[in-house]
């Protein structure tokens, strides 16, 4: 959470290649469902930019942006609205919108880039970083 630059960097080729390997072994011998909340997927040794670099890569490669593209203008408007309580309102009646496992997913991500921007003291990463490293895999 402390890393400066936590999703500005990007992690080492050989470290990325790991990771999506163990995701595909996991991923396959469980049929896609991940529930063992304590599988390893990634050494201890495997440096953090890596692990970013595969979320942000599996967002970008998502055949359905996580904001959906059915659901884009809307996002855009929500975030033009005049007062925080209308564009929090618009959010919450545009997930109501979207595939359940979207809204899922975007809420827990949403939730750990909150996080990432409570110690942008010490990380760098303000909700405006963020913003510019996400939004173009999470919304096109």
């Amino acid at each position: 959470l402390t890393m400066e630059g936590v999703y500005r960097r990007s992690g080492s080729t050989m470290d990325i290649r790991d990771v999506h390997a163990v995701i595909s072994r996991v991923g396959t011998a469980t049929n896609g469902q991940f529930s063992d909340s304590d599988a390893t997927i990634a050494p201890d040794d495997t440096d953090v930019p890596s692990v970013t670099s595969v979320l942000k890569e599996y967002l970008r490669n998502l055949p359905d942006p996580l904001m959906t593209t059915d659901t884009y203008t809307l996002w855009v408007d929500a975030a033009n609205k005049g007062s925080s309580a209308e564009r929090i309102h618009a959010y919450r009646t545009i997930s109501a919108l979207m595939p359940t496992a979207h809204a899922a997913t975007l809420r827990f991500l949403m939730r750990h880039l909150k996080r990432i921007a409570d110690h942008q003291h010490e990380n760098k990463m303000t909700p405006n970083n963020l913003a510019v490293v996400f939004a173009p895999n999470i919304l096109r």
